[in-house]
């Protein structure tokens, strides 16, 4: 056996291995991108939920203070007709006071609500601005590790076409390797043929020329 062939005998099994190893780190890394792309989705619709959320609080809150403002703007501007009113007597006039003193303590008890509302909005707020900066800080964490992959899957394939070259240069040599030791020994064998062939030739000669002797004599 040639040093070349039995060199390219000892390579080709580690270049295979090694490619399959590449193969199967490519099959990884394919899982690892499929799984960093859902969750990359999964926390873009977590955010949209929260801040759709938060915008249904804030609308909610502000049609309460519309309302609560529109409600005593009426109810003090009726209680102020009534006051400038001199027709009125003192009955109408006490009845009217202890519905505004009534309406009073309702709207501080509104107002009281829709503070403690605002309180909690404002936490819910906080909250939500600390997961969008978690989840941005989470999504570009994603969009790195997702670029570092794409990175280590073009060495990769740039490693693996190498590979495939040098396969296919070893295989070629190896082939042109069996062509010149083919060749070698149809030249030894035609030759021994030749040799034979002259040695047979050359005995015939000789029991020829034997024959004639003994016809001679």
């Amino acid at each position: 056996m040639s040093p070349i062939r039995t060199r390219m005998d000892s390579i080709l099994p580690e270049i295979e291995k090694k490619n399959d190893s590449i193969f199967k780190s490519l099959s990884h890394n394919e899982y690892l991108m499929n799984e960093l792309e859902y969750k990359f989705e999964h926390d873009i619709n977590q955010k949209l939920i929260t801040e759709v959320r938060v915008n249904d609080g804030i609308s909610e809150l502000k049609r309460a203070f519309e309302d609560s403002y529109q409600h005593s703007t009426r109810s003090f501007s009726k209680l102020n007709d009534l006051e400038i009113n001199d027709t009125l007597d003192s009955d109408e006039v006490s009845v009217f006071s202890q519905d505004k003193e009534i309406q009073n303590e309702i709207n501080e008890e509104k107002f009281d609500e829709l503070n403690v509302n605002l309180e909690q909005l404002k936490l819910k707020l906080r909250d939500a601005n600390d997961e969008n900066i978690y989840q941005e800080k989470k999504n570009k964490e994603l969009q790195k590790n997702m670029e570092l992959k794409d990175q280590r899957l073009s060495e990769f394939q740039k490693e693996i076409f190498q590979l495939q070259k040098k396969i296919s240069t070893l295989q070629t040599e190896k082939i042109e390797n069996e062509n010149l030791l083919l060749k070698k020994q149809i030249n030894e064998i035609t030759q021994r043929k030749n040799e034979a062939v002259q040695t047979y030739e050359d005995q015939i000669i000789n029991y020829k020329y034997d024959l004639n002797f003994l016809f001679v004599c």
